[in-house]
């Protein structure tokens, strides 16, 4: 998980050796489709953009699932959340009823900063997980050669200890035994598998909307995450109705010099 442009598909491409992983451009959301044996299910349901990728890791069946930012080019974060969920739900639901070994949550030390979408992104990934699932919880940064090959990685270096010491970037996360790593090195092939090793002994962990949905029956509006997406629409609500106010009362302001202009 990630906002856009955060390295998803490519860590996927990278760990799993596989072509067909789609990586996003020019920062619009990119993913493509490899069969399994919940696609077909999951394609009735509109879960198109969440993707499973399976491959073999040090004699182990992995399947890494791709996912779109809540800060997608092209859909909201109900659509979002909507898709996310339907797979948790379904995968979690139906036999083998799949739970998670692990969660990585990727970040470019690259961003100058946190923005109002990252923060957004980090909070619906929190209120998704739950408090014990973040126990397997990866906090990956990306793109340290980047920062080493443009100079910049004394700044990246301090752009990582903002994200660990700040209360309302990853310290929370981090007291709740998240980890913090960094995907670096020259093979990034071998380096992404290294990450993935962290997980091998991990307690797979049922997360709080899984629980919300299959256990509590909660409709997904109802859940902790579609909650908050919800009093952010209402906000967006507010705010775009406080601005029409404004241009209504500006438009009457200005008709009304205009006609005193014309007498």
């Amino acid at each position: 998980m990630g906002v856009t442009g955060s390295g998803k598909s490519k860590f996927i491409e990278c760990a799993s050796g596989l072509d067909e992983v789609g990586t996003g451009h020019n920062y619009e959301s990119c993913t493509f489709h490899v069969p399994t044996i919940y696609m077909s299910s999951l394609i009735s349901l509109g879960t198109v953009d969440v993707t499973p990728f399976e491959f073999d890791l040090d004699g182990r069946h992995i399947t890494l699932i791709d996912t779109p930012g809540f800060n997608d080019t092209t859909r909201s974060e109900a659509e979002v959340l909507t898709e996310i969920a339907n797979y948790l739900d379904f995968t979690f639901r139906n036999p083998p009823h799949l739970k998670l070994n692990g969660i990585v949550y990727l970040q470019s030390i690259e961003d100058p900063r946190m923005y109002g979408s990252s923060l957004r992104n980090l909070k619906m990934f929190k209120d998704l997980c739950g408090e014990s699932p973040l126990k397997n919880v990866l906090l990956v940064t990306n793109r340290w050669e980047k920062a080493r090959h443009c100079g910049d990685f004394d700044k990246a270096v301090a752009k990582e200890k903002e994200l660990r010491d700040s209360p309302k970037f990853w310290q929370p996360l981090i007291q709740r035994r998240s980890r913090m790593v960094r995907w670096d090195g020259k093979d990034a092939h071998e380096a992404a598998r290294d990450i993935l090793r962290m997980f091998v002994h991990a307690t797979p962990e049922v997360l709080q909307i899984q629980k919300e949905l299959v256990e509590q029956h909660k409709n997904l509006v109802d859940t902790t995450a579609g909650e908050t997406v919800n009093e952010e629409a209402i906000r967006m609500e507010k705010e775009y109705q406080g601005e029409l106010i404004k241009i209504r009362k500006e438009l009457e302001d200005a008709a009304l010099q205009r006609d005193e202009g014309v007498k």
